[in-house]
């Protein structure tokens, strides 16, 4: 040897000093792993009851399918809402951002602009 020193490995021992197992650990048990996407139907719904479904997977944007139902009806985007559970859809979010499960409804709105009541 080069005097270098090799630190022996000790085996655990019970209270007779018997030597006891290791337990093996796998190495899925150590590492967490990401979340994987999870494809849903997701059902786009006006105030008519009209419905739309379509199938996301759970870390795709909602953008997407929201001016896929745009178009699909032919409304301008811009003067739809998009609502889940009263909450605001926005363009970034994803179905894991809102929680949403497979066979949710997103509401959809048209938006009003105005609606006071002129002179009486």
């Amino acid at each position: 040897m080069d005097g270098e020193y090799e630190q022996p490995t000790v085996a655990p021992a019970d209270e007779n000093g018997n030597e006891v197992p290791r337990e093996q650990s796998t190495h899925e048990d150590s590492e967490v792993s990401p979340k994987q996407p999870t494809s849903m139907e997701i059902k786009f719904t006006d105030q008519n009851q009209n419905a739309v479904t379509f199938k996301l997977k759970s870390t795709t944007k909602l953008k997407k399918a929201m001016d896929a139902y745009s178009a699909k009806v032919e409304r301008d985007r811009r003067s739809l809402r998009f609502l889940f559970e009263g909450v605001r859809v926005l363009d970034q979010n994803t179905p894991d951002d809102l929680k949403l499960e497979d066979g949710d409804t997103i509401e959809v709105h048209t938006e009003q602009i105005g609606g006071g009541v002129m002179g009486e």
